[in-house]
């Protein structure tokens, strides 16, 4: 079978980032806006609270939980991934191989070569450096940057129609 793209993909630190922007950005956005609006009505609560009450503490208490929440929001790709890549012990950079084929594609890595069909694949989701493959409970990290031959875009194309050939027919 023929290999019409092939890309070297490493899971480090960047990529866990990127997944982690993609995920709180594109894919679900609603838990991150959720907390920084918690936050924000945290810090106007206790603001509030500061200036119409005799008591202080409640006021005080509330401002640090607000800014405590809010803070984790604005930085939460950084904090997640360090935790993605610790509950992954991911604390070396793994370099993986896509091999792009006609009917499927197929990851190398360390631990062996898996293969995938492209009818998986439910997602496909261009983001920063890389293209995001979204299906059967599994995301997978295609950087277009080291594409051998092509580029980002034919490989978006070229997925499409291995993806939804119905539509490209």
């Amino acid at each position: 079978m023929p290999c019409y793209f092939e890309s070297h993909t490493t899971y480090d630190e960047a990529a866990y980032r990127a997944l982690i922007a993609v995920m709180t950005r594109k894919v679900r956005p609603a838990p991150r806006i959720a907390m920084m609006s918690i936050g924000v009505l945290l810090l106007i609560g206790g603001t509030s609270w500061l200036l119409l009450s005799d008591t202080l503490v409640g006021g005080v208490l509330l401002l640090l939980a607000g800014c405590v929440i809010f803070l984790f929001s604005v930085f939460l790709e950084f904090f997640a991934a360090k935790m993605l890549m610790k509950e992954q012990k991911a604390d070396q950079s793994v370099i993986y191989l896509y091999r792009f084929l006609d009917t499927e594609f197929t990851v190398t890595n360390a631990a062996g070569t898996s293969t995938v069909s492209y009818e998986s694949i439910e997602k496909l989701l261009p983001f920063r450096d890389y293209l995001f493959l979204f299906g059967n409970d599994q995301v997978h990290l295609v950087e277009v940057g080291h594409l051998s031959n092509g580029k980002g875009e034919e490989l978006c194309k070229f997925l499409e129609s291995r993806i939804h050939p119905q539509n490209h027919g």
